[in-house]
């Protein structure tokens, strides 16, 4: 469950983040974003959102983020 929870909060963000285009955010941050968005597009129009959360989801539980972010956040 918090897997999915996050999941969903991580595509939120990234959603919220781009649409702040051109603005940027921190360099670990537009790194999580990349990653995200390399598995979901930026929804431009409403959709079914299962299929995009169940992706996030995946790279939440296999430590894809986590390697990411290392040890760089206290």
């Amino acid at each position: 469950n918090v897997e999915s929870v996050l999941a969903i909060e991580l595509l939120c963000a990234a959603q919220g983040i781009d649409l702040l285009r051109p603005l940027r955010s921190s360099p670990l941050i537009e790194q999580i974003v990349v990653a995200i968005r390399d598995v979901v597009p930026f929804a431009e129009h409403d959709r079914v959102l299962y299929r995009d959360m169940e992706a996030v989801r995946k790279l939440v539980a296999d430590g894809s983020l986590s390697r990411i972010i290392g040890d760089r956040i206290e």
